[in-house]
């Protein structure tokens, strides 16, 4: 059982059947991100991996306005940049943005970005406030300017506070990681709840993800934002409904609701959803125990990447003494990251199995393979 926003479970938690606290991502020190807004699609440099939904969130957000053609070739012509700067001292909006977001360009040669913010802060006065959200993801990742969390809480302020749902939602998720402000849960939560009675699904989904990692998670109220964004089609919030529910034996989720977000995010290609969904037919949780089921979901999971289902995969033929089957699926999870299976084939390799003779050249390999991955992750 895995929560959507987990990279790793315990090789304990598939042996006693029963769910240990997962470890989180394996944190990275940065990731690179691209933009793509207002027609703009660019490389905007990289933000530090302290919150795993935050990037996820980074990545899938966008603010947009028709009519403003970035892509246009033509943006590099001086004759047609200076057409732009006229319209705009007219009062075209669309201009102003036009030639703030060309000076943010990596590319961009033409337009000094002293410039091109004064069109911007023009344009968020003149209302629009998406120029605000649009800001203080730039200054978030520094692109185009320099990098600094500290402007882009002032950004994402000035948009919040003329109810602008992105900038509602990163103000919130700020203060809750403690970027450019001092960390503070309680005034997340009031912004991500704005930005959500708005119904922006990402802060549905944080508010959600901030009681269910609360020091004392209150699964109820992150149950109610997880339904929320699972019937706008959250599939992470779809597949930790089914966690919730496999977490608290459906009391806080009931099974058969539960049953039914999993199987709607599994329909929709979700790993996460197939692999919970597997558990539902492990255990018998609101259905029959069907094991062909099981695996048909788990191998399913297994095809997109997921290699949580390749080491449940793994005990699951282990449990049935097929070692030469068990071993296959550990050595795809293990070549895969997960450093629980690579201690599974090290203690086979060191005993052996029956099939599966023990072999010391296997020890070596998985023992080096854990040492890197504790070298990386340092």
């Amino acid at each position: 059982r895995i929560p959507s926003g987990h990279l790793s479970v315990s090789a304990k938690n598939h042996m006693f059947g029963k769910l240990l606290k997962p470890r989180r991502f394996k944190r990275k020190s940065s990731l690179q991100l691209s933009l793509n807004s207002y027609g703009l699609t660019t490389t905007i440099g990289y933000l530090p991996m302290r919150s795993p939904h935050l990037i996820r969130c980074f990545c899938r957000s966008s603010v947009s306005l028709q009519g403003i053609e970035l892509q246009d070739p033509k943006w590099t012509q001086s004759s047609y940049i200076n057409e732009r700067r006229i319209n705009a001292r007219n009062g075209d909006i669309k201009a102003m943005l036009f030639l703030g977001m060309t000076s943010l360009k990596k590319e961009n040669t033409v337009i000094d970005i002293t410039e091109g913010l004064q069109w911007l802060e023009k344009a968020f006065d003149k209302g629009e406030i998406t120029v605000a959200t649009m800001l203080g993801r730039a200054y978030s990742t520094g692109e185009g300017v320099d990098q600094s969390y500290e402007k882009a809480v002032i950004w994402f302020r000035k948009g919040a506070e003329q109810d602008e749902p992105k900038s509602q939602y990163f103000l919130g998720q700020f203060y809750q990681l403690g970027f450019g402000v001092e960390q503070n849960t309680n005034t997340a939560i009031v912004w991500l709840e704005k930005s959500a009675n708005q119904n922006d699904e990402q802060a549905i989904e944080g508010l959600a993800r901030i009681h269910m990692e609360l020091p004392t998670p209150n699964l109820q109220v992150a149950s109610y934002w997880f339904k929320r964004a699972a019937d706008l089609g959250v599939t992470n919030a779809m597949s930790d409904l089914g966690y919730i529910a496999l977490e608290t034996n459906g009391e806080v989720v009931d099974y058969d609701t539960a049953f039914r977000y999993l199987h709607e995010g599994a329909d929709k290609g979700d790993a996460h959803c197939m692999f919970n969904l597997a558990e539902f037919y492990h255990i018998g949780a609101g259905v029959e125990k069907d094991v062909d089921k099981q695996l048909e979901l788990l191998k399913k999971a297994s095809s997109t990447g997921n290699h949580f289902a390749d080491i449940r995969l793994g005990f699951l033929f282990e449990e049935n003494n097929d070692f030469v089957e068990a071993v296959t699926w550990f050595q795809k999870a293990a070549n895969g990251g997960i450093s629980d299976a690579c201690h599974k084939l090290i203690s086979i390799y060191t005993e052996g199995r029956e099939g599966v003779p023990a072999d010391p050249a296997q020890v070596g390999k998985y023992q080096k393979l854990i040492e890197e991955e504790t070298t990386n992750s340092n």
